[in-house]
């Protein structure tokens, strides 16, 4: 910027950091996921996301959490940001199978 104003006098004060999120692939969060994928027949991959989440809050409050929806990443926040109906049935029928999976461990 100072190159194309010269008279800028700025400096920069970070106000906040976030730690990158952290949760096992052993974790009964993660766990419970993934047999809900592969009992609606979906593969189960653990990988890393690069991005910015509020999932990383919560795990540094000690909240375990991890990302899982419907749609492409690659159309987030696009000026043009959609989600496939077929995405949003399939994500309803993960989260649902996730929720008696979680529960069914619990009793």
């Amino acid at each position: 910027m100072r190159s194309r104003i010269g008279a800028l006098d700025a400096d920069i004060i970070p106000g906040f950091a976030q730690l990158p999120n952290d949760v096992a692939a052993t974790h009964p969060v993660v766990r419970a996921l993934a047999k809900s994928l592969e009992r609606m027949g979906e593969r189960a991959p653990v990988e890393g996301l690069p991005c910015w989440t509020d999932a990383a809050l919560f795990s540094a409050a000690g909240i375990p959490a991890i990302c899982f929806g419907p749609g492409d990443i690659g159309l987030a926040h696009a000026a043009e940001e959609y989600v496939d109906i077929g995405e949003i049935e399939r994500a309803t029928g993960v989260l649902s199978a996730f929720v008696d999976e979680w529960f069914a461990e619990r009793r």
